[in-house]
């Protein structure tokens, strides 16, 4: 519900969070790809409003790669960390 709100005011910040936070959850319920996709479109956000060296940027890539891990994608998942 608050992605929705963050939405409405364009509040990208926020809006990434959750997009991060919704990916989070999704991991821990097994739901990897859904996960997969919310933690790359916190990515698309975070390296428009930061770059690619900032820690928002780096979580969603470790994010990535706990993901691929679980899924047994090792090789992939170095490329994310």
């Amino acid at each position: 519900e608050s992605l929705e709100i963050f939405k409405e005011f364009e509040d990208d910040i926020y809006i990434s969070l959750c997009y991060y936070e919704i990916g989070h959850v999704l991991c821990s319920k097994k739901q990897h790809e859904e996960a997969l996709i919310n933690y790359r479109k916190a990515l698309e956000i975070y390296r428009e409003i930061h770059g690619e060296n900032h820690s928002n940027t780096c979580s969603c890539y470790e994010g990535i790669g706990s993901v691929l891990v679980e899924q047994g994608r090792n090789d992939d998942a170095l490329i994310g960390y």
